[in-house]
This record gives structure tokens, sequence and C-alpha cells, in this order.
């Protein structure tokens, strides 16, 4: 069984300003199969976090700048903007949904705790959502490591429509199956098997457990 290939979806790293990266603050771009555009990344985290988000089909985009809001800091009023909007699609006749999200490290979050504190409240009052996201959430495996490995197939075009069609064909009347098992029936090869059932995760119509790391034996099923 041939061993998952990473294709990098950040662009590498530059320099704004004149300074210099580091693990605190640096710029990349990360490359977004759901609609094309290069999101910007600020920090070690942003990226990692952008893996997560892109392996979900519910995610219709990645607003890099979302609507700020005012709160008040104790001293003054100041104005917050999230790292992200994440754009949710709706349900069927429905409108998308907007979910603002920060990512910071364990000790970020713990250091300013009565800020954050009074950032959530603003957002409350105003009828918004704001999640916050650390390094425990977004580095946890082997959920990352598969959330890259759907990515590196995910995006419209990408597979071969024939390759696509052979994978239906041959689960079809399965609710529950595995990679091993389709290459099986003979209609394609791992390769071509690993490409279409993945990008076909990408898109929402099969998933997989993403609590082990993803292989010709891992339980793939049909999302009703």
């Amino acid at each position: 069984m041939p061993s998952a290939m990473f294709v990098p979806a950040v662009v590498k790293a530059t320099c704004r300003n004149g300074t210099p990266p580091s693990r605190i603050s640096h710029y990349g771009w990360f490359s977004s199969h759901k609609d094309g555009s290069m999101i910007p990344t600020k920090g070690t985290l942003a990226a990692p976090f952008l893996e997560l988000v892109h392996m979900q089909p519910e995610i219709r985009r990645v607003d890099p700048e979302p609507e700020p809001i005012l709160f008040w800091s104790g001293k003054g009023w100041e104005r917050y903007r999230a790292m992200y909007g994440i754009v949710r699609k709706g349900r069927r006749g429905a409108v998308d949904r907007t979910v603002d999200v920060e990512v910071l490290t364990d000790l970020e979050l713990a250091r300013d705790k009565a800020k954050w504190k009074r950032i959530r409240q603003a957002y409350r009052q105003d009828n918004r959502t704001l999640l916050i996201f650390t390094n425990h959430a977004i580095l946890s495996e082997p959920r990352l490591t598969n959330a890259m490995i759907v990515n590196t197939q995910a995006g419209s075009g990408l597979i071969p429509r024939a390759d696509i069609e052979a994978v239906l064909t041959a689960t079809q009347g399965s609710l529950t199956f595995t990679l091993n098992e389709v290459v099986a029936k003979g209609v394609l090869s791992y390769e071509q098997a690993y490409g279409a059932v993945l990008n076909m995760v990408a898109s929402g119509e099969f998933s997989f457990a993403t609590d082990r790391l993803f292989d010709g034996d891992t339980p793939v099923s049909r999302r009703r």
C-alpha cells in the first residue's frame, strides 16, 4: 500500500514590513480548494487550523476579514477583528451562517483571560458567535494528519469523473466499505481509488472516523 503523499497547501511564509518570521508572528498563504482563494496566515497555528476547516464539507469558504466588533477593555473601547470568519452552508432553503474564530496558543488564552472574556461578552450582546481554538485542539493527532491527507485530494475537477463513477459503482449498496475492498473489485488501481474516495470525503459524499490514521482498511461510510 503506498504511503500518503502530502502536497503542502501552504505557500512559503513571507516577511512583512521587514520583520523576519518567528514562531509568534509570520505571514504566509493557504490555498483554498473551497473557492480557489489564497487565505493569509499568521502564526504557526493558522495553517493547521485551516487544514481542519477545509476537510469539513459543510464549510463554504473562509473570510480573512470578518466584521470587527467593539469591546470594553476596562479602560476604554477597543476594536477587535477575529482571525477568520467561517462561512457554513445553510440548510436547504436557509441562508449561510458565519461564525468568527480566533486561533491562539493555550498560553496566550490563559495570559489574556480577562480580555477574551470581555470580547466574548461583546459578541453575545451583538448576537454573534466567536469560537476560540488553541493548539491543544488544533494539533491533535491523527485528526490533523487525516485532514491533510483529505485536502491533498480535494477540489472540483482534480479527480477524473470516471474514477469517481467507478468508486460509486463498486460501493453501490454498501453503507460502509474500505479502500482495499474497492481495489479488490478490480475496477481501479489503489492510487486511483485512493484519490477518488478521498475526493468524495472532501465533497461530503463519504466520511470516515478521524481518530485513526486513514489507510486501506479504514471504514468509509456514505453520508446519509
